[in-house]
Parts: structure tokens; C-alpha cells; sequence
């Protein structure tokens, strides 16, 4: 079993953690740096069923539907974005 230390406001996963308690440890550092309550912890499998679902995006250079997560549209893995054909 995983757990995940994610931003409460976006539902993007940071990092990967074997052990809860060490989840746990690491979203207090986080936290403890941003100043306020912005990560949270959760097990692996229930961020993935919840946040990170696959959502259909457009191809800008084909036109057609490709399913990426959730968690990825917008970001450099997109194809619905400039950015990811100009990398």
C-alpha cells in the first residue's frame, strides 16, 4: 500500500510516500513550510478513484479525443496544449 502527500486545492499528488507515517511526516514539513493547512494525505488506490480519474482532451494537431488523468490536463503531458508539441 501507498500513500500520497497532494495539494488540497488542486487534487495534484507531490510525492509518494511506502508508509503512512512517513506520509505523514512529510505533509507536516510541507505544510509547516507553506505557512498554512495546504497538503493532505491519502492512500494511493482512493486519490486515484477520487482525483484522478481519465478525462477525455482535444489533439490540437489531430482534432480527435485522447484520455489522459485528471491530474495531467493542462500540464506538459497534455496534447491539447502548445506546450506539449513545442517540448
Amino acid at each position: 500500500m501507498a500513500y500520497l502527500v497532494y495539494q488540497i486545492k488542486r487534487k495534484h499528488s507531490i510525492k509518494w510516500y511506502r508508509t503512512e507515517r512517513g506520509a505523514k511526516i512529510g505533509k507536516a514539513a510541507m505544510n509547516r513550510n507553506a505557512g498554512y493547512e495546504a497538503y493532505g494525505v491519502m492512500e494511493e488506490n482512493e486519490f486515484n478513484r477520487l482525483y484522478n480519474q481519465k478525462v477525455a482532451v482535444k489533439n490540437i494537431m489531430t482534432g480527435k479525443d485522447v484520455y489522459i488523468n485528471q491530474q495531467d490536463v493542462g500540464g506538459v503531458c497534455d496534447p491539447s496544449t502548445e506546450r506539449y508539441w513545442s517540448m
